[in-house]
This record gives C-alpha cells, sequence and structure tokens, in this order.
C-alpha cells in the first residue's frame, strides 16, 4: 500500500475518451494517462492508483518528464482514481470502463492544481523545536513534492497555542518552523525556495479553552509564494 497523508494539497479535473480496436485480448483496457497543471505543463513524478472496487487490488503508475505513463487494466471493471502525491485521498475518482468487441484504449487526463495553503502533520517534542520520529514519513513526502515541482517556492508558518508566555510561544514557533525548513534544505532544496516564519500564539483558528482547540492551534503550515 502507498504511503497516504492527511491533508489536500491538489485539487483534480479528471477527462476521459476512449477507441477501440479488434484484437485477440478483448478484456484489456489500456489507459493513456496525462497530468497536467492549470496552465497545460505536464507534471513529472505524480503517483495515480486504479484501485479495484472489487477486488480492492490497485495498480499504480508514475508521470515522466511528459506527464505521461501508461498502464493496462480490465474492461467491464470500476476504479477508484487516487493521485497520490502529496494529497487527500478520502474523495477519489470512480470510473466504470466499458466492454467492446476488443481491446480499448483510453486517453484519460487529469488537472491538477496546487493550493495556496495546507497544513504538514507533523509533530514536534513537548515544548521543544524538536521533531517527533514519526514525522519524518510526511516531510520526506514533502520534499519528494518540492524536488519535483522545482518552480515552487513556500512559507513554512509555526503555531502554537496559548499556555505560556507570549515571547516563549514566538521563540518555539520560529524554532519548529526552521526545523523543517533546515530538514528540507539538509535534503537538497535551494535554501532560496523555503522561508520559515513563527507566529506564536497569534494566529489561532480554534478557541483555545479546550484541549481540542489548542490542538489545532499547534500547527505548521505551508503557504505557497510561487508556483
Amino acid at each position: 500500500m502507498l504511503h497516504k497523508i492527511k491533508y489536500l494539497l491538489i485539487s483534480l479535473f479528471f477527462s476521459f475518451s476512449f477507441f477501440s480496436i479488434a484484437q485477440t485480448d478483448n478484456t484489456a483496457a489500456t489507459f493513456h494517462v496525462l497530468v497536467i497543471d492549470n496552465s497545460d505543463i505536464p507534471q513529472k513524478g505524480e503517483i495515480v492508483i486504479f484501485k479495484n472496487i472489487k477486488t480492492l487490488k490497485e495498480f499504480a503508475g508514475t508521470t515522466d518528464s511528459t506527464g505521461k505513463f501508461d498502464i493496462v487494466l480490465t474492461q467491464g471493471e470500476e476504479y477508484e482514481v487516487i493521485i497520490s502525491t502529496f494529497g487527500k485521498e478520502e474523495t477519489p475518482k470512480t470510473i466504470k470502463i466499458p466492454v467492446v468487441n476488443g481491446k480499448l484504449d483510453i486517453n484519460y487526463k487529469i488537472t491538477t492544481s496546487v493550493l495556496n495553503k495546507f497544513l504538514l502533520d507533523i509533530q514536534f517534542e513537548f515544548g521543544k523545536p524538536t521533531l517527533d520520529s514519526h514525522s519524518y514519513t510526511t516531510l520526506d513526502d514533502f520534499y519528494n513534492m518540492l524536488d519535483t515541482k522545482r518552480n515552487l517556492k513556500v512559507e513554512i508558518g509555526g503555531h502554537t497555542d496559548n499556555v505560556g508566555d507570549d515571547a516563549s510561544n514566538q521563540k518555539l514557533s520560529e524554532g519548529r518552523a526552521n526545523t523543517v525548513r533546515d530538514y528540507l534544505i539538509g535534503k537538497g532544496i535551494a535554501a532560496n525556495r523555503i522561508i520559515a516564519k513563527g507566529y506564536g500564539e497569534t494566529q489561532p483558528v480554534a478557541d483555545n479553552a479546550t484541549d481540542e482547540g489548542r490542538q489545532k492551534n499547534r500547527r505548521t503550515e505551508v503557504i505557497v509564494i510561487q508556483d
């Protein structure tokens, strides 16, 4: 099973057309997949999963430098189509492959777009700028996206709840944002593509009077500066 993360980075638009060719194998359906962005630029390194609704078996492909790959599926079957490159997978697109008298070829286009702001599903040690060991998988996924989308520039924003004094929370948020930045730079992302900022407790998204609210306020946000 491919690794999945929780937060939405891409929105999707699907379209497809098909044509059939009479051949001996009349159960195959070859998908010619193309992934582009809103400017029609091919997207390299996007992982697309076709999950069979009935068997739950997954078939995956990764786009090349032209944004394309081919994958062979089965006529008459229904699949969930999931784009897994740093994306949310709770609401996949479902398609039913038609049955024709012959081999089926399907041109399948997916359009992606990067959101302006999203959360990183990472945790830190209590009161420290030190990453929890379970957070590195998410950061590695984020690194892979930055490595693929070379024009992307981002701000890493650290946020805290209101427990403790203002100055300590500000310092902690700055330290956590810089920890993320330093990790990504250490893996090879250019320093001028990543800005780290700490906001302390100044931008809550929930009520600090509850445990649940404080947990939501302790977060790391990514803001896209240039895509």
